[in-house]
């Protein structure tokens, strides 16, 4: 069976909650498959979004949707199975869109195209559909605009005990996969088409300006051993003494004797698995490059990883950098509030590691950073928790 969700950049938690309360209550015995689809417009972020379904559900079978501020208080198959009595849509009493049951195949004729309609269009076409006796308000809402009930909190609460994620490292999304190819296939060959060597392809060199709160970091937290979660090439390393050139074990002079563990699954020489646990774990220039539904499992597991700090970098702004598949190389592009609630949400079941965000944004303020009068300088901003931040 599948569940369609109608979700906005700012509901991750909401979309983990929702998912968890289908995962709770789901018949092991049946499959489930839980489609995030993001809202395109402003006004009411989710309204029109169940036009898309029978498209997305490729106009066969039958598909549930459900606006992203929802929960399962049973097993969505009950919903699914419903008598349909002719009906192609079920939806809520009082014309509700919250929750509906589709039958894909049905709808093709009146609406084949994979996007909403316009708000016009929309009441016509609902008009139009109950008149024929297809749309029907048969339904109860799963419950729509809870996240203060206190069953959303204890929902949220389970899923914090076992440590629930949508996606994780042994199942990451599919385009999280592509991505990784991708990336391969770019720090081997280059960039030939923008004049790019392998060699100056994701160097590593952004980890420039951070070397000094990191350095901070370091002496505080009185670590020897570090983690560079997505190091690239990791050019402004130094090999460790005794360590051979290929060697994924670094040394960063203006952080004394720590020993740098690099890691990149993009990167063949340092792709392998790495320890289970550094003092401390630095993850730069590489969140915004992962898809948004895989950032909550790679924060956790950078937490897991670390005894003592995590130190991370979110750009939130589209990169200048195109990708061979023609896509943005910043995937996840979202506001500096998104991105620390991320990370307060990974660091709940790690009390005892202190944290630090830098997110970057692109400024006509920023005066110290800019490169000429015209052009914009990257802003800086640090969150944190307990008391890592620089």
């Amino acid at each position: 069976m599948r569940i369609f969700v109608g979700t906005t950049p700012d509901a991750f938690r909401a979309e983990r909650i929702l998912v968890w309360s289908v995962a709770r209550h789901r018949d092991p015995a049946r499959r489930y498959d839980v489609y995030l689809v993001p809202a395109r417009f402003r006004r009411w972020p989710w309204e029109r979004v169940f036009y898309t379904v029978p498209a997305l559900a490729g106009h066969a079978g039958r598909a549930i949707y459900n606006d992203v501020d929802q929960v399962y208080w049973g097993d969505p198959a009950k919903l699914f199975d419903r008598e349909m009595n002719g009906a192609a849509i079920l939806s809520p009493r009082g014309r509700e869109t919250s929750a509906m049951l589709l039958d894909c195949a049905r709808l093709e004729s009146w609406w084949s195209r994979a996007e909403p309609p316009p708000p016009r269009s929309h009441g016509t076409l609902s008009l139009r559909l109950r008149r024929a006796g297809l749309w029907q308000d048969a339904l109860t809402p799963c419950r729509p605009r809870i996240r203060a009930s206190a069953y959303w909190q204890a929902l949220e609460r389970e899923a914090d005990r076992v440590r629930f994620s949508l996606f994780s490292s042994e199942q990451p999304s599919r385009r999280y996969r592509e991505l990784l190819a991708l990336y391969a296939r770019l720090h081997d060959d280059g960039r030939p088409t923008t004049g790019h060597s392998a060699a100056s392809t994701f160097s590593g060199v952004s980890l420039r300006e951070h070397v000094d709160p990191i350095g901070r970091l370091v002496r505080e937290h009185g670590v020897r051993t570090l983690l560079d979660y997505g190091a690239g090439k990791a050019s402004l390393y130094l090999n460790a003494p005794g360590e051979p050139e290929t060697s994924r074990h670094k040394i960063m002079p203006a952080w004394g004797d720590v020993r740098v563990t690099c890691y990149d699954p993009g990167y063949a020489p340092f792709a392998a698995p790495h320890a289970a646990r550094y003092d401390g774990v630095i993850c730069t220039d590489v969140l915004e490059h992962i898809p948004a539904e895989d950032i909550g499992w790679v924060l956790n597991h950078l937490f897991a990883t670390a005894r003592r700090f995590v130190y991370a970098v979110a750009a939130c702004y589209p990169a200048k950098k195109i990708l061979p598949d023609g896509s943005n190389a910043h995937c996840t592009v979202r506001p500096p509030a998104w991105w620390a609630g991320q990370m307060r949400l990974a660091a709940q079941a790690h009390p005892h590691v202190a944290w630090t965000l830098c997110t970057q944004e692109k400024s006509l303020f920023a005066l110290g950073q800019r490169n000429a009068w015209w052009k914009p300088g990257i802003h800086q901003r640090f969150f944190g928790g307990r008391a890592g931040a620089p």
